[in-house]
């Protein structure tokens, strides 16, 4: 399937006149809504081109979510089943920087999973966001977020977030 009739398949937002995309949205190396460089740079170089963005990993193997915090490791969930991937995150700032995304998306009356895979789809260089859901309400809630929006004081308490853990995963 080419990828123009699969995003006409997943979304009513439309594809830019190239097929091509650019595959570097969030970076879980540095668990932030979407890789610096790319949006200071790249994101212009690729509009100009045509080329979407097709942003991977918007909860940084799951860490977004918040279900690993205090130690959890929730049974059947990715960080349980494949702990040696998980040695990227194992850094002094990743569960605070994720606590504090968590405590944002709870004032805002949303899930942790939701804010941050909505935060990802604000982006205006992001034509979709790839996902990994493992259970049929993970999927749900995912694919839920697709009109979810921000609002002026909750975008500024992300950015407030991401200054003080600007790369907790590095």
């Amino acid at each position: 399937m080419n990828a123009r009739l699969y995003r006409s398949k997943i979304s009513s937002r439309p594809l830019p006149s190239s097929e091509g995309a650019a595959n570097c949205g969030l970076d879980p190396e540095r668990l932030q809504p979407a890789q610096p460089h790319y949006e200071t740079g790249l994101s212009e170089v690729t509009r100009r081109a045509g080329v979407p963005l097709l942003a991977y990993s918007p909860l940084a193997f799951g860490h977004l979510s918040g279900k690993y915090l205090n130690g959890a490791k929730p049974e059947g969930a990715r960080m349980t089943r494949y702990p040696p991937f998980g040695q990227r995150y194992d850094k002094p700032n990743v569960m605070p920087a994720v606590a504090a995304y968590a405590e944002l998306a709870r004032r805002a009356g949303l899930s942790a999973a939701a804010s941050a895979i909505a935060l990802v789809r604000s982006r205006w260089f992001c034509a979709s966001v790839i996902i990994g859901a493992i259970t049929p309400a993970q999927l749900r809630e995912n694919i839920d977020t697709e009109n979810l929006s921000f609002g002026g004081a909750v975008l500024a308490d992300l950015d407030a977030v991401h200054l003080r853990y600007p790369n907790p995963a590095v």
